[in-house]
């Protein structure tokens, strides 16, 4: 989970505050907008810098990168993350997060009991305590 991405993309607006799905391009650097218009056939995927190795061999640091098919993401090496353009969802924690408890609910109903009894912060508190990181909108 100690990861660090080298590209992060900072969210500028909220992509979720529509109705009708993607309110637009809300990431900076800009995501390129055909590979957000490929949406299924687009692939995300993290390349490992193997310079930038800790105590145990592991890298420390990666880059999230779309790539038009699955082809191209499997072509440059990189493993893949989801289907779609990276950037407006998670960091490779957060995915760490979701593997290590499949089942969230529990944890979803505590943090949402504790943003309504105890504020906003401490609901995001509560689910950093799990090792999701915050994600900012500007």
């Amino acid at each position: 989970k100690a990861m660090t991405p080298k590209n992060p993309y900072r969210m500028t607006c909220n992509p979720y505050n529509t109705t009708v799905g993607f309110e637009g391009n809300c990431t900076d650097p800009p995501q390129e907008e055909y590979q957000l218009e490929l949406w299924e056939t687009a692939a995300c995927g993290v390349i490992y810098d193997m310079d930038t190795l800790d105590e145990n061999q592991c890298p420390t640091e990666y880059d999230l990168q779309t790539y038009d098919t699955e082809q191209e993401l499997l072509d440059a090496g990189a493993v893949m993350t989801h289907w779609g353009a990276c950037g407006a969802c998670s960091t490779t924690q957060d995915l760490a997060v979701y593997l290590e408890y499949p089942d969230l609910t529990l944890k979803g109903q505590e943090c949402g009991t504790r943003y309504l009894t105890d504020g906003f912060e401490e609901g995001v508190r509560c689910f950093q305590e799990v090792g999701y990181t915050r994600r900012r909108i500007a």
